[in-house]
Parts: C-alpha cells; sequence; structure tokens
C-alpha cells in the first residue's frame, strides 16, 4: 500500500465541502459578491483539484505495481455510477410523485440522461471519469510525455471554448451544440481526461522547486480571479472550467502533496469521507430542503455536518471496504 500523504487527503475532505457550498451558496442571502467571489472562483477549483488527484495516484500505481487493468478499474466507477444513479432516481421518484410530474415519461427522460451522464446533477463526475479512463490507460502507455502535454493544452483549451467562451463571443454554436450532444462522452474527452493526465505528467516528475510552484500558483489564482470577474463583466454565465482552471489545479496539487501534515489519526478516513461526501451530499440537500429550510448558510452548514458524520462514520465502521484503489484514494 502507498503511504499516505495527509494534506492530499485533508485537501479531498475540503474539497468535498467546496461542492456543496457550491450547491447551497452560503453567502448569497449575505453579500452578493463575496458569494460570487467564493463560489464561483474558490469553491470551483475543488472538482479539478479531485479530478487531478485521481489521474496522479492511478500513474503513482501503475508505477509501483507495474500495470492496472483499465477496463477493470473503469468497470468500478461505471458500476459505482450506475448504483448512485439507482439510489438518486429513488429520490427524483418521491419528487415526481409529490408534485404530480410521475410518468412513463418522466422515467423515459431518467433514463436518457442516465446515458449521456447526467442522471443526477452531481453524477456528471463518474460518468465522465468512466468514459476518460478507458482513453487515459493507452495514452499513457502509448503517447509520449511532450505528446501528452500537447493534448492536454489542446484538449482543455477545446472544452473551455465549448463550455464558457462560445456563448459569450457568440460563434461556433452548432459545433458546440454538436460537441454537447454525446455529453459525458465528449465532456470527458475535453475536460475529465486532460485533468487526469495533468495527474500523470505530476506523477512523472518527482522533482518541483517549492519557490516556483508557489509563484505559479499564486499567479494563476490571480489569473482565474482576473478571468472569471472579466466574463461575468461581459455577460458570461459559466465560470468553471475555464482557461486558469487546469494550470492552477497543476501547481495547487503540486503544493499541497509537498506540504508535511502529521495527524494522529489515519487520514485515509477523511480520503474516504471526502469523495463519499461529494455523492452523498446533495440527498441530504434534498431532504433538508423538504423540510423547508431556505438559508443558504443554514443549508450549508447542516448539510457539512449531517454529510460529514454520516461519511465519517462509515469509513470507521467499514475499513475492510477497499476505495476502488487510487480511483478513490
Amino acid at each position: 500500500m502507498q503511504n499516505r500523504n495527509t494534506a492530499v487527503d485533508i485537501a479531498k475532505f475540503l474539497a468535498a465541502i467546496f461542492v456543496v457550498g457550491i450547491h447551497t451558496r452560503p453567502l448569497s442571502d449575505v453579500f452578493t459578491l463575496a458569494d460570487f467571489a467564493l463560489t464561483d472562483i474558490l469553491f470551483r477549483t475543488a472538482v479539478p483539484f479531485f479530478a487531478v488527484c485521481t489521474g496522479f495516484y492511478l500513474s503513482k500505481t501503475i508505477k509501483d505495481k507495474g500495470s492496472l487493468p483499465g477496463v477493470k478499474t473503469a468497470s468500478r466507477i461505471l458500476l459505482l455510477y450506475i448504483g448512485w444513479s439507482l439510489f438518486y432516481l429513488l429520490i427524483l421518484s418521491f419528487s415526481w410523485y409529490k408534485s404530480g410530474l410521475m410518468s412513463f415519461d418522466s422515467y423515459v427522460g431518467w433514463s436518457k440522461s442516465f446515458l449521456i451522464g447526467g442522471s443526477y446533477y452531481h453524477l456528471w463526475y463518474l460518468a465522465q471519469l468512466f468514459w476518460a479512463l478507458l482513453l487515459f490507460f493507452p495514452i499513457i502507455r502509448y503517447v509520449p510525455v511532450k505528446y501528452r502535454l500537447i493534448l492536454v493544452v489542446f484538449l482543455w483549451m477545446l472544452e473551455t471554448f465549448a463550455y464558457v467562451y462560445s456563448d459569450m463571443l457568440g460563434i461556433g454554436r452548432g459545433f458546440v451544440r454538436l460537441y454537447n450532444r454525446f455529453g459525458a462522452v465528449t465532456g470527458s474527452l475535453g475536460r475529465m481526461l486532460p485533468l487526469l493526465l495533468t495527474g500523470n505528467l505530476i506523477a512523472g516528475n518527482s522533482e518541483y522547486d517549492r519557490k516556483n510552484v508557489i509563484i505559479g500558483c499564486c499567479f494563476c489564482f490571480v489569473g482565474l480571479i482576473a478571468e472569471v470577474f472579466l466574463l461575468r463583466h461581459f455577460g458570461a454565465e459559466r465560470f468553471s472550467y475555464v482557461l486558469f482552471t487546469l494550470p492552477l489545479a497543476f501547481f495547487l496539487f503540486i503544493l499541497i502533496k509537498s506540504a508535511t501534515i502529521q495527524l494522529n489519526f489515519n487520514s485515509r478516513i477523511l480520503s474516504k469521507s471526502g469523495m463519499n461526501i461529494y455523492l452523498l451530499h446533495p440527498a441530504v440537500l434534498f431532504f433538508l430542503k423538504e423540510l423547508n429550510l431556505t438559508d443558504h448558510m443554514g443549508l450549508f452548514c447542516l448539510c457539512v455536518f449531517l454529510t460529514s458524520v454520516i461519511c465519517i462514520a462509515f469509513a470507521y465502521i467499514t475499513p475492510f471496504i477497499p476505495s476502488n484503489n487510487s480511483v478513490i484514494r
């Protein structure tokens, strides 16, 4: 078993909390500008960090063990996606029944969403991860490192254009409609795959100058802030997965990985809990809203507390359940 990196495990737990923040916008009732800065800039670094982390540990596992079955690993993610999709179908069914919208057409629509990777609003991550892994393993085996870097830059430029800049600039909309038609498949190509490959590139170089990493991290974070506020000024509606997102995730992961933190307990608990918080928190949010809780800060705090307690307790009482090796490490 690989030695734990406590700093990364803590960061993964905090990243899951950030995702809860994205879905609750805790400052939206208090200060609009602060809510925008917190939710649409800081919190949105979380999911790219998750993906880079996955690419890094998959690559380290391959290096340490000599091989890692790509199809088997992707299959585990597919099973997770199917299982959680069915879990959230129960919640959707309850919601449809309560609102009088339960019908055969509702389930047909859900089936279509399931196939294109959107069975519930946060499960796109698992769907895109599945498809990206099918490409990730052949690429790191057969494609030289310098071409992987070129591929990362090209795919990320493609994703940022399709996801953010096409609408804002008013060009290429036909291409974007075609790009989005295939849902998680094209999303995995432009978004998840370059993030996984970024983790792979980090794993391939064991030495990074900490001073340069800090400078790069600060530069990219300032660049991200400037880019997002400019997008907001010019009327953009999306602020995640912009140009500076990927280079910031690159430097941020290296910086966190190099940090030295000591804890009195196994940090793997935090790592396992982090991914489970990501998967479970929309269900907790749904039931909190059923209790007519509408205060955004209250929803955020309660959801974080309840989901964390459930997931940490689960991680403690099920130490024998593997966390999908390096995929959810």
